[in-house]
């Protein structure tokens, strides 16, 4: 049986943690599925995506690679299968993106060169694999289990893609409805086999740690593509918001439904979204404030520009 961490079972952890950092509570999800996306944020979105799809066959292997039970591979290979496909009668994963990319007028020629791949994406899946690369089997198998998520989010993609992006051909989804069935059963096996080998607290502890760390890759690339399309506009506070400054205290930003108390990193955001300056020099200015790099304040603005665009609370000007 497997451990109990903090008095918890290491399945309702990895729940809880799975409804607090899987990608399906970043802006950019939230945004795509409440229809409020232009179709550029898709295209950059799929382009940049597609190079985390091409890593999955990769991190599939390097995980066959590590275990010695022939049960096991025979079921891992699977994924590397559904993926790259059986021919061309049964395409696989990778080219059904490639479908998808030509219904946002994406070639394969596009998507192979990786025209719009932006550096940050490039690193943060490139992590994913040196994470399976480095982790014992037991953990390179937990990371997957992001998939235990996926079932529930492809649903409402579709749904939302078909109600506000009439544009992209139906038969352009075939991705996800695959993965509404593939991703239940990949994350089953992959559960009931972290759950007989983590059989002590601290590999049950290593096995959440790996998931975590694809989460945070996970949000990575979807911060990196909604700020990559909001770079040169100039957000200001929505007619909706104001931000109040308290001496000796957090100031707070007041919306029609709730108030946020801002740390000083938000609030000397928030003082320089006069819709004048780009979101780039916002940044710039923060990271030299803040003695941060530029990576880790555009990960900061992403995750809190978006949550404002999210609640209405901020608006763009080109």
């Amino acid at each position: 049986m497997i451990a109990v961490i903090d008095d918890e079972s290491w399945r309702d952890r990895l729940r809880r943690l799975g409804e607090d950092r899987y990608h399906h509570r970043h802006p950019f999800n939230v945004l795509m599925h409440a229809g409020r996306l232009e179709l550029g944020d898709l295209r950059l979105w799929v382009a940049n995506r597609y190079y985390y799809q091409t890593r999955i066959p990769i991190k599939d292997a390097i995980i066959l690679s590590k275990s010695e039970d022939p049960g096991f591979r025979r079921v891992w290979i699977e994924r590397i299968l559904d993926h790259d496909g059986r021919g061309e009668q049964h395409p696989g994963g990778l080219e059904l993106w490639v479908g998808l990319g030509r219904a946002l007028e994406l070639s394969r020629e596009q998507l192979d060169a990786h025209e719009e791949l932006l550096p940050t994406v490039r690193e943060a899946c490139d992590d994913y694999v040196e994470l399976v690369r480095g982790s014992e089997l037991l953990a390179a198998v937990a990371s997957s289990l992001t998939e235990w998520f996926a079932g529930e989010l492809m649903r409402a993609r579709i749904e939302a893609w078909r109600r506000h992006y009439p544009e992209v051909a139906a038969q352009a989804l075939r991705y996800f409805e695959e993965r509404i069935v593939r991703a239940p059963e990949d994350a089953a096996f992959a559960l009931e086999y972290v759950e007989r080998h983590a059989t002590t607290a601290e590999r049950a502890r290593r096995c959440l740690a790996a998931f975590e760390r694809k989460c945070e890759i996970l949000w990575r690339l979807l911060s990196a593509v909604y700020l990559a399309r909001r770079r040169d506009r100039r957000p200001l506070l929505a007619a909706r918001a104001s931000l109040v400054q308290r001496p000796g205290r957090p100031a707070m930003l007041l919306g029609p439904e709730r108030a946020l108390e801002l740390d000083e990193l938000a609030t000397a955001l928030l003082e320089q979204a006069d819709g004048e300056r780009t979101v780039d020099e916002i940044v710039r200015s923060a990271s030299a404030a803040h003695r941060a790099t530029l990576t880790e304040v555009e990960l900061d603005v992403a995750g809190f520009f978006g949550e404002l665009e999210v609640r209405r609370l901020i608006d763009w000007r080109d």
